[in-house]
């Protein structure tokens, strides 16, 4: 099927028509957000974070509400069907959520109770024991963790999961490159601690076979530091300056401190307390942003004059918020849009998202899909939306949108 490029999607409702198109060109229409654009779309409610899995993603709203779309073959979605949503769809439990991950088949959440964080809910794929529960079998509606301890953020990868709590990771699901951190292969259905450092963890990341951590600097521990990478080590996306896989947490080389770190597919970004941006791993679609396409085992500035608040690796591109404007730069794979220039093309250095909207959070997905949120807590999408997973109700082989349009429905 020849692929379809959406440059505008209708909105539902009364007035129906298009909120704004989408121009490669800007200065023949440049996107604006105001908030009757959601508004049109009924329902309205503020999203205060999102998260992008394999083919799925998941968000949040103001009061804890999580709602996931996209694919749902294997429950993903929490809602009790294996039928793939293009909206957001409830999540079964009616459950109040603090933190929410999307991995590649999988999901999961922190609730909330009283005010506090307390037990860890998965759903989706059990294989290899990505949904801590002690098993490897599936659910199609939120499962909780036994208790091991009280979780304050969580992160999904392909087919392992993280949470952290003052401090201390702990990771479980498939074990086969070393990605758990516990100096063996085995799967674990339950979560465990990584050995050996690093300690005090202010930072970490779940990708693809791989998982990064900072560990924190200073009195408090809070300031940037090193980080660590262990698991798969195929293309050097450890940034331990080798190809070796690694059972155990090694040193990302460079004597770089950073305050944040990013796994994708088999590539890693980080940021230094300043906003500099460095990449390694895989870079045939230039996802380093080094303005070539060498691939790297040791950290790369990334080429450009922009500081960045916040970054993202997906499964072959990434992207970041820059902290001047809050506008949101990608870089590597173009394939169906997911870096929101416009085109379908690679881009081998930081390449600023069509339109004048200002972010506070981007996700990128591990199957060119990107997400983001707005300051005025409105999410957009772009990118693949094979199984509906942009969130704007069209689906379909070869689907996919350039750019920003319309903003996320609501509930």
């Amino acid at each position: 099927m020849r692929p379809i490029a959406i440059s505008c999607l209708l909105l539902t409702g009364a007035l129906g028509g298009c909120a704004s198109d989408v121009f490669t060109d800007q200065s023949r229409g440049i996107l604006t957000e105001n908030r009757a654009d959601s508004i049109l779309r009924g329902n309205v409610t503020d999203y205060t974070n999102v998260t992008v899995g394999g083919y799925h993603v998941c968000a949040i709203n103001a009061t804890g509400i999580p709602r996931c779309w996209g694919r749902n073959d294997f429950g993903q979605l929490g809602n009790g069907t294996q039928v793939n949503a293009s909206t957001p769809a409830a999540v079964s439990g009616g459950l109040m959520i603090a933190s929410i991950a999307a991995g590649g088949s999988h999901s999961c959440g922190i609730l909330i109770v009283a005010g506090q964080f307390t037990n860890f809910y998965c759903w989706g794929n059990g294989l290899n024991g990505r949904l801590g529960s002690g098993g490897t079998t599936g659910s199609l509606t939120p499962r909780v963790i036994p208790p091991v301890f009280v979780q304050t953020g969580a992160f999904a990868g392909e087919d392992h999961t993280c949470s952290w709590a003052g401090f201390l990771l702990k990771c479980w699901g498939a074990n086969a490159r070393g990605q758990i951190g516990d100096a063996t292969t085995i799967d674990r259905l339950s979560p465990v601690s990584p050995l050996s450092p690093p300690t005090t963890i202010v930072a970490y990341s779940p990708g693809s076979h791989f998982t990064c951590a900072v560990q924190g600097s200073g009195t408090l521990g809070i300031g940037p530091g090193p980080a660590y990478c262990w698991g798969q080590n195929t293309f050097g996306q450890l940034g331990d300056g080798t190809t070796i896989d690694r059972y155990l947490p090694v040193t990302v080389v460079g004597g770089v401190a950073f305050k944040e770190v990013r796994a994708g597919g088999s590539h890693a970004c980080g940021l230094t307390g300043n906003g500099v941006a460095y990449c390694w791993g895989l870079n045939d679609h230039g996802q380093l942003g080094t303005g070539d396409f060498v691939t790297r085992s040791a950290p790369a500035l990334v080429s450009t004059t922009q500081r960045f608040s916040s970054i993202t690796a997906g499964g072959s591109y990434s992207c970041g918020i820059a902290t001047t404007s809050n506008r949101i730069y990608c870089w590597g794979d173009g394939t169906s849009g997911a870096l929101g220039v416009g085109d379908v093309l690679d881009h081998s250095v930081p390449t600023v998202v069509i339109g004048t909207f200002v972010y506070k959070i981007v996700r990128a997905g591990l199957h060119a899909t990107t997400c983001a949120v707005t300051t005025i807590d409105r999410i957009y999408c772009w990118g693949s939306t094979e199984f509906g997973q942009t969130g704007l109700g069209v689906s379909g082989p070869g689907v996919f949108s350039t750019a920003p349009s319309n903003p996320v429905a609501a509930w």
